[in-house]
């Protein structure tokens, strides 16, 4: 089932096998791929994944999980704060700033197999009518 974020529902595998260290590197490479694809200046979005990976367990108690109707004002504000934040230099960034927010927050919390991560670059590509996915993709596959 998707909702206007992405994907709901269980995740779609684990990640048991990856240590800790290489967890984080993937939701680094995802953080700032997402903000670079969507035009964001790569300097800002490199700066700003390594800061939302810092503060992850200060970000974890922020819902996202919820359509933009169904939340807390202030949910609300603190997501958009943040996706407007990675996506600094981004022509996009008022447009997105609440989706981007909610996406950057479950790539902090999701598990790395989940639809979350692999299902990102179509919505990537969506949201710039097909011109961010390679950017996207490209970036993603550098981890791997």
């Amino acid at each position: 089932m998707m909702n206007e974020k992405g994907p709901t529902g269980p995740d779609s595998g684990s990640e048991q096998e990856k240590s800790p260290e290489q967890i984080e590197a993937t939701r680094r490479k995802y953080l700032e791929a997402l903000a670079i694809s969507l035009g964001a200046n790569e300097t800002t979005a490199r700066m700003s994944a390594e800061s939302l990976l810092r503060n992850a367990g200060y970000l974890a108690s922020i819902d996202y999980s919820k359509d933009m109707n169904d939340l807390d004002p202030k949910d609300i504000q603190q997501i958009e704060a943040l996706g407007s934040w990675l996506l600094t230099g981004s022509q996009q960034r008022d447009q997105l700033k609440f989706t981007v927010g909610a996406w950057a927050l479950a790539l902090l919390k999701e598990d790395p197999s989940s639809g979350y991560f692999k299902n990102l670059d179509q919505w990537v590509g969506m949201w710039t009518d097909g011109t961010g996915d390679k950017k996207f993709k490209e970036m993603v596959a550098e981890e791997e």
